[in-house]
């Protein structure tokens, strides 16, 4: 299985800027590698401001293969979004468990 991993892109509202490129580039990568799947953990936007995430979901649905998003503290910042933001992505939940050895 080919997973590609991402995080911490901290998208501004302003789409003018290196962050953008970065991402078109990763985007271009994904499609001519045949990933299975992607992995975003954390801090999409800079702000928690919702047109981003929107934006985002779009980009990241084009390429048509499963993804799993994990929102970080810059995600959720802007309590006004913040459940918009949890519902619009696929939120992956984890609980912890010790480890007995």
């Amino acid at each position: 299985m080919k997973v590609c991993f991402l995080c911490d892109l901290h998208l501004p509202t302003n789409k003018e800027v290196l962050q953008y490129k970065v991402l078109d580039w990763a985007i271009d990568n994904i499609k001519t590698t045949k990933l299975d799947c992607i992995i975003f953990a954390g801090d999409v936007a800079c702000d928690g401001n919702i047109d981003v995430y929107r934006w985002f979901l779009a980009k990241i649905q084009e390429i048509g293969i499963p993804y799993i998003y994990i929102p970080g503290n810059s995600d959720l910042r802007n309590p006004k979004y913040k459940a918009l933001v949890m519902q619009a992505c696929n939120v992956a939940s984890c609980s912890a468990h010790p480890i007995r050895g």
